[in-house]
């Protein structure tokens, strides 16, 4: 859903991208180091402090975006990068889900249901996209639906405690909705390119 406003942010952070350049940290430099604070969030949360995960998420949610910004001001973007993201992105969700799980947060099933719709979203997109599928990144659920979810969450479960609960079975639901328009999306294309 929001990843029609891809260039806009891409374009809004890409100050910032030229500053961290100056770090001489390599795009894919930065998209291994988000793996630091996602650990860091999981943890929080499997311990259950809700505030510091809610902080590391946002630190994980910046170096997402600082990555990319970085590949765009220094002109070295690749196809391996965007591989690279793509996968660092899925162990990132993996860890915080299984944190909120694993501690007191949410139950076993929240974190299947959230984590099976997930995974086959991002499936369905990469699998229609090497059969010859264009921008299957559409639908309800992408990842910054994800981290705004969480987030939200986090800040309700401050309140109510099982705020993520609920959160994790939106997460999978909205995802398997998003597997959906995504493989009716890449059958209109595929079908009529063959």
């Amino acid at each position: 859903m929001l990843a029609r406003y891809r260039s806009t942010y891409q374009r809004v952070f890409l100050g910032l991208g030229s500053l961290m350049a100056r770090t001489r940290i390599p795009p894919n430099g930065f998209t291994l180091l988000s793996l630091v604070p996602a650990l860091v969030a999981g943890y929080l949360y499997y311990s259950g402090d809700i505030i510091g995960g809610f902080v590391f998420v946002l630190v994980t949610a910046l170096f997402d975006v600082i990555d990319g910004s970085v590949a765009r001001a220094t002109g070295r973007t690749s196809v391996y990068g965007k591989v690279l993201d793509h996968s660092i992105d899925r162990y990132a969700e993996f860890i915080l889900i299984g944190g909120i799980v694993i501690g007191p947060l949410a139950s076993p099933f929240a974190g299947f249901f959230a984590i099976s719709g997930m995974v086959m979203a991002s499936y369905v997109r990469s699998k229609a996209e090497s059969e010859g599928a264009k921008n299957v990144d559409m639908g309800l659920m992408d990842r910054a639906e994800k981290l705004i979810l969480v987030l939200l969450g986090s800040l309700i479960a401050l309140y109510y405690g099982n705020a993520l609960e609920y959160v994790l079975i939106i997460v999978g639901a909205l995802s398997h909705v998003t597997v959906a328009q995504r493989l009716v999306f890449a059958k209109r294309q595929l079908e009529v390119n063959g």
